[in-house]
């Protein structure tokens, strides 16, 4: 594996300068945010009986689609990433699940711990759009110097709203609620979401996030390889979200990153080469 380091906590904003930290900053909810969730899972580790003693290897089935649901609900209501909920059983979903359970201990088997289950019992719920949703949509842009011209780089749309809200992909959403027609969402309508802890843009406000001491131990590395950000407190696995660090051809440089407080607008080749963003 290929590890990068980060020298400093990063923190989330949509909005503003800090949106160029996006790609990581946006899957570093309770982990890196400077509070923990309000609404917090049902329990945070297995019970002991659960727990396996040694690493195996394990091959996961498919699992169906609401059961692959709970448990991709399961992991993103814990900070195991599994990256957009849709009900599949996607690379990134596999690779939290087990993931998870190694750094819980739990055995690694095909079959389904109903443990896991038991956290989500209900996996779906119902939201009503409201009207200040319309707040954060508006006018975008896909050129970065078309974006600089934008005060707020906001959603496209209601549905990316709802979608980015509540994790999930857009077409899982579209499935989820047939057949109404989620392009013309509007303020008033309810749609059915899978049931995580949502993401709530309106909480979040302009400036920076003072430091938190409860994460003063905590460090954060890049896989490059398996592509997920890992984060580890007293050397042990809390939290791992997936990201797509660099290209081939411009390859997220290896070593210690430094996060600047308030970065430029830079280039990827700039951020290669001094490892600085």
């Amino acid at each position: 594996m290929k590890f990068l380091r980060f020298s400093h906590r990063v923190s989330k904003h949509r909005f503003g300068s800090a949106s160029l930290l996006a790609g990581v900053c946006c899957l570093c909810r309770s982990a890196l945010a400077e509070e923990p969730p309000k609404i917090l899972p049902l329990t945070s580790a297995p019970p002991k009986a659960l727990r396996a003693e040694k690493k195996t290897l394990v091959a996961l089935p498919n699992y169906d689609e609401v059961t692959a649901t709970r448990l991709q609900i399961f992991l993103d209501n814990n900070d195991f990433g599994p990256g957009k909920i849709d009900g599949e059983m996607g690379e990134f979903f596999r690779k939290a699940l087990l993931a998870y359970k190694r750094a819980h201990l739990m055995p690694l088997r095909g079959t389904v711990d109903q443990w896991l289950l038991d956290q989500v019992p209900e996996p779906f719920t119902n939201y009503t759009i409201p009207p200040e949703a319309e707040n954060f949509v508006g006018p975008t842009a896909s050129k970065p110097s078309e974006q600089a011209k934008l005060k707020a780089l906001k959603y496209g749309s209601l549905l990316e709203l709802v979608a980015e809200r509540f994790h999930s992909a857009e077409d899982y959403l579209r499935k989820l609620n047939l057949p109404m027609n989620l392009d013309a969402l509007k303020p008033g309508d309810t749609v059915k979401v899978p049931n995580v802890v949502p993401f709530k843009i309106e909480d979040l406000h302009e400036g920076f996030v003072q430091p938190n001491p409860a994460f003063a131990n905590r460090i954060v590395y890049v896989d490059t390889k398996e592509r997920f950000l890992l984060i580890y407190e007293n050397n042990q696995l809390v939290a791992e979200f997936p990201i797509t660090p660099g290209s081939t051809k411009l390859p997220a440089p290896i070593g210690v990153w430094k996060n600047g407080k308030l970065p430029g607008s830079r280039s990827c080749r700039s951020f290669v080469t001094t490892k600085e963003f």
